[in-house]
C-alpha cells in the first residue's frame, strides 16, 4: 500500500493550527464556500483523472507556504465538482467546522489506476483534523458518505466529514477512521467501512469509553473490544 501525502504530514497542520484540543464543532461559526483567487473549473470540466496526475506530483522544495499554495489550487478544483467545503461548513445541522489556514491540505490515498480517495483537511483540531473524503473514479468525483458511530455504537451522524486518523486498505477495498476521545489516543472509536460506490459501509467498529481504566498493555485501536452499531 503507498500512500502520497500531498500536503506536508499532520504536523505541519498541527503546528499551524490556532489551537483547540480536539474536533470540536462550532455552532455559532459560519462558514462560505467561496473561495479567493482565481475561479476553478466547473463541474462539468472536471477531469478526476488529469487531477490526479497533477496531484500525484510531490513537491515540498517551496515549504509549507509552497505546498499550502499548490494544494489551495487543487482543491478549489475538487471544491467545484464536488462541494467539499460546503459539506465541511456544515456537516450536520447546527454544526460548523470555518476555514482557517490548515484548511485545503490534500493526502491521495491509491487504490487502483482509476480509482482513489482523496483526504481534504477541513480544519486541524490539535490532536485530529476533521476532513471530508472525496472518491476518485475514472474521470469522476464524488464526496463519500457514511454512518459515523460514537463509542456507545450510537449513529449520530451520515456525512462526508469525518473527525479523526484516516487509513486506507487498498487490497480489502476499505478505509477506517481512528477518532479519539482525546490526545492520549487512549479511547475512543476505530470505524473500519467497505467502499461501496460513492458509499461507506460500516464493517467493524471498536471503541473504547474514556472513563475506562488504562492498562499497562493497551491494545491498539484495531484491536479494541467490538461495539455493535444502532
Amino acid at each position: 500500500m503507498r500512500f502520497l501525502l500531498l500536503a506536508l504530514p499532520l504536523l505541519f497542520l498541527a503546528a499551524c493550527s490556532g489551537g483547540g484540543d480536539g474536533a470540536s464543532p462550532d455552532a455559532d461559526s459560519t462558514a462560505s464556500a467561496a473561495t479567493d483567487g482565481g475561479a476553478a473549473p466547473a463541474a462539468a470540466d472536471f477531469d478526476a483523472r488529469a487531477w490526479r496526475e497533477r496531484a500525484s506530483i510531490v513537491d515540498t522544495t517551496g515549504g509549507y507556504q509552497g505546498v499550502h499554495a499548490r494544494d489551495s489550487v487543487l482543491a478549489d478544483e475538487l471544491d467545484a465538482a464536488t462541494g467539499w467545503r460546503a459539506a465541511c461548513a456544515h456537516p450536520t445541522e447546527g454544526a460548523s467546522y470555518p476555514p482557517d489556514e490548515t484548511t485545503g491540505f490534500l493526502r491521495l490515498l491509491p487504490f487502483s489506476d482509476d480509482e482513489a480517495l482523496v483526504e481534504v483537511t477541513c480544519r486541524n483540531f490539535g490532536y485530529q483534523p476533521a476532513f471530508a473524503l472525496v472518491r476518485l473514479d475514472g474521470a469522476a468525483a464524488a464526496l463519500v458518505a457514511a454512518p459515523q458511530p460514537d463509542e456507545t455504537g450510537t449513529t449520530r451522524l451520515n456525512a462526508p466529514v469525518y473527525v479523526g486518523m484516516l487509513e486506507a486498505d487498498p487490497a480489502a477495498h476499505t478505509f477506517a477512521v481512528f477518532s479519539k476521545g482525546r490526545g492520549a489516543g487512549d479511547c475512543g472509536s476505530f470505524t473500519t467501512y467497505r467502499l461501496d460506490g460513492d458509499t461507506g459501509v460500516v464493517q467493524e467498529h471498536r471503541a473504547r469509553g474514556c472513563t475506562e481504566p488504562i492498562p499497562d498493555d493497551l491494545a491498539p485501536p484495531n484491536e479494541w473490544p467490538i461495539v455493535p452499531v444502532r
